[in-house]
């Protein structure tokens, strides 16, 4: 097979074939498309395109968030495909793989489209299968959307600092909805004895010793705060970018030089 298409009644993409060095379709980190699994077609939403609601929208081509929500917030995400296995004994262990994978609550669900991946927070609500074929079976599953999506690959980045300033404020303005950073701390010399990271007075403290040559990650997307790529402690809240003008403060203590980086995606259709 080289490739598999996306039966959209409201958008017509290509999933990249299965032999993509990408993973298509993938959910919690769980690759659903390959020599095993094979998804057949996928569906976004409802067949009432609510193009009335769509039209009262401010400015709807670039506030796609806005137009994401009236197509996909809570709505259903349907999949149709098969599972093949080797043997009737793998195909069995397959099925019990392919329901234990599915079954956590609030995961992302990322797909390819074209040459970019997206994702979304879902939970699948429906999963059924149909009758053995030795070792085939077919399967219908549905995902209840929980936001719009992202695209992953499109990102917008802003420098807040290559100094040593204890006490950074800048502003940014979002014409999409909430939006979860990514920011990137790098400690060029000296040390950051304290750090505190808010978006408009929300977000996070960390008061543990940060070195020279550290890399710390505030990820509020994925929901981690990391030190050179390890989990570590802080108080508080991942920040995010609301509607509008946000303000992010950053405070430091301490002796040092550092560049700070902020990246956010897009939400697109």
């Amino acid at each position: 097979m080289n490739n598999y298409t996306i039966n959209s009644q409201a958008f017509n993409y290509q999933i990249a074939p299965a032999s993509s060095t990408l993973d298509t379709i993938s959910f919690n980190g769980y690759n659903m498309q390959n020599n095993n699994i094979i998804i057949t077609g996928v569906g976004f939403g409802s067949r009432d395109y609510p193009e009335r609601r769509i039209s009262r929208v401010d400015r709807p081509q670039s506030n796609g968030a806005v137009v994401n929500n009236i197509l996909l917030g809570g709505q259903t995400i349907t999949m149709q495909g098969f599972l093949v296995a080797d043997s009737k004994a793998d195909l069995d262990d397959l099925i019990d793989e392919f329901k234990l994978k599915l079954s956590p609550k609030q995961k992302k669900l990322k797909w390819k489209v074209r040459n970019e991946i997206r994702q979304l927070t879902a939970t699948v609500s429906d999963l059924t299968f149909g009758e053995k074929d030795n070792i085939y079976i077919d399967f219908n599953l549905s995902f209840f959307s929980e936001d719009s999506f992202w695209t992953i690959d499109d990102t917008q980045s802003l420098v807040l600092s290559n100094t040593s300033s204890n006490a950074i404020v800048e502003e940014i303005f979002n014409e999409n909805q909430e939006i979860a950073p990514r920011f990137i701390i790098q400690v060029l010399t000296g040390s950051i004895d304290s750090l505190v990271c808010h978006i408009n007075n929300i977000g996070l403290t960390h008061d543990s010793s940060i070195t020279a040559g550290d890399i710390v990650i505030i990820d509020s997307l994925d929901q981690e705060f990391l030190i050179n790529n390890v989990d570590t402690d802080f108080e508080g809240i991942f920040p995010k970018l609301s509607t509008g003008v946000n303000t992010i403060t950053i405070i430091t203590t301490g002796t040092f030089t550092a560049d700070i980086l902020i990246n956010y995606s897009k939400t697109i259709l």
